[in-house]
């Protein structure tokens, strides 16, 4: 169990440290280059992420799952892989004419080959690092991922300082990899050799895990691959880096705060009422957190842009404020998808997924030719309709009662913070120098949480209630 609670420790320690290095690194290269050169590089790594998914034979996968590894096991899946993502970057060699002609940006041709490289770079790597991992010995591997990370960030910008161009991004991106391709067989003296003995075997395996994966690929860039259809490439250059932006705070400070909400949720599975009981303090809890980040993200978000990204991204700035309100689906869809797995009902988790992926799909396609703004305004909206539709269906279904309490609350807290939000950001000039105008609004935004809090606390719940939010923050200041 020590084990498992330290390499628990170390994964979320790498996570936390490549997305700081990642946000760092995006920051930076947001002031140096251009919209149209991350739309650039958005189109290469959408035809990337496309060859890996053709390629990705979940090799790793099949060596944790075996009871016992033997070497001609990892030749042989090293060996497959090797064979597999060369095969993806010929497949990328050949179609980059074409997506330059589709396009009508030559560059796209050389850019896409040499993003290729990354397939078979990765492809190279000692596969000893699947029995590390097996082993639970994660130092080694989360050391090299942070110094590529490292390598990558200090290779990137000066890169980007002195030419202004978009290959900032990919030679960094390949540097790195060669990293971990060399360091990996400096930390053992394991070397793989070429074997087609367990193939079959693997292939079996993986055989069928290629066509969800390329399910799933559609279904998360679906609309990155329409925006990078319809829009210009500094549209899809904003596009992506503004929706990435706008997900931090989800993905930062949101999933973490969850978690243990949610652990709470799993103690009490074999009690319907106590798990309706905890169900509706973690959604009001997170109603009063979600609509605070929602408002400040939607109000302030010129502002926020010039300040983080630069002057050149703030005519972007009405997109960020509508990825801003992504918020209200993944809050939705989290505490959805907990109910149903503590019902052990994932069979509805799978159904709301295929069934939502041809929706949002329908939508988007429709709306292509709407304005970028508008785009984004009826992702949200679809996303977000669904949502809340799962949530109640969830709901109802589970505990035989509507939420219609909990999702009104939700939307009158949401429409409240950003209400109050805009208001004081226009009733008060704090400063003319941006930084202290955003830290006075950082202000606001803290002093309208506690408002709603105290409200909430005093008057909308029970002694009861109030006692296991102390219970909460205990165990979410422990998993801090």
């Amino acid at each position: 169990m020590n084990k498992v609670i330290k390499s628990s420790s170390l994964l979320i320690f790498q996570r936390l440290m490549q997305r700081s290095l990642g946000i760092v690194s995006t920051i930076i290269l947001a002031r140096l280059l251009t919209p149209d050169d991350f739309g650039i590089v958005a189109i290469a790594m959408l035809v990337l992420w496309f060859s890996q998914t053709l390629s990705d034979a979940s090799t790793e996968a099949f060596i944790l799952q075996q009871k016992k590894v033997r070497k001609i096991d990892l030749n042989s899946a090293w060996t497959l892989d090797l064979i597999l993502k060369s095969c993806a970057y010929m497949f990328m060699l050949a179609l980059a004419p074409h997506v330059a002609q589709i396009k009508n940006l030559p560059e796209l041709t050389a850019v896409i080959s040499v993003t290729g490289l990354l397939i078979v770079l990765e492809s190279l790597k000692n596969p000893i690092f699947m029995i590390y991992k097996r082993r639970q010995k994660y130092e080694a591997i989360i050391k090299l991922t942070i110094y590529a990370k490292v390598i990558s960030l200090f290779i990137s910008i000066p890169i980007a300082l002195i030419y202004k161009s978009y290959w900032a991004v990919i030679l960094a991106a390949i540097f790195a990899e060669i990293f971990l391709a060399i360091s990996s067989y400096k930390i053992s003296n394991y070397r793989p050799k070429l074997s087609i003995e367990k193939i079959s075997a693997q292939w079996n395996f993986s055989k069928w895990l290629i066509p969800r994966s390329i399910i799933g690929y559609f279904r998360n860039h679906l609309d990155t691959l329409l925006v990078s259809n319809a829009y210009t490439n500094a549209e899809l250059g904003a596009y992506n880096n503004l929706k990435y932006f706008a997900s931090i705070p989800m993905l930062q400070f949101l999933a973490p705060l969850i978690e243990p909400l949610h652990t709470e949720l799993g103690k009490v599975s074999d009690n319907k009422g106590e798990i309706r009981y905890q169900s509706d303090l973690t959604i009001r809890a997170l109603s009063i957190i979600g609509s605070i980040i929602i408002g400040f993200l939607y109000v302030n978000s010129e502002l926020i842009i010039r300040i983080v990204l630069g002057e050149q991204w703030t005519q972007y700035s009405t997109m960020f404020s509508l990825f801003s309100l992504l918020t209200i689906p993944f809050i939705f869809i989290n505490q959805s998808f907990r109910i149903l797995m503590i019902e052990n009902r994932t069979n509805y988790i799978f159904i709301y997924e295929a069934i939502s992926t041809i929706l949002i799909a329908l939508f988007l396609v429709t709306a292509i030719n709407f304005s970028i703004e508008n785009f984004i305004i009826v992702k949200v909206l679809v996303e977000s309709i669904l949502s809340v539709a799962l949530y109640c269906y969830t709901y109802k279904t589970t505990f035989e009662l509507h939420p219609a309490l909990n999702v009104t609350a939700f939307f009158l807290f949401t429409g409240a913070a950003i209400l109050l939000t805009k208001w004081a950001s226009e009733s008060f000039v704090f400063s003319q120098i941006t930084i202290i105008e955003l830290a006075a609004n950082v202000f606001i935004s803290a002093l309208i949480f506690v408002v709603f809090f105290l409200i909430f606390y005093n008057t909308l719940i029970s002694e009861r209630e109030r006692n296991l939010i102390k219970v909460l923050a205990k165990s979410m200041v422990r998993n801090s």
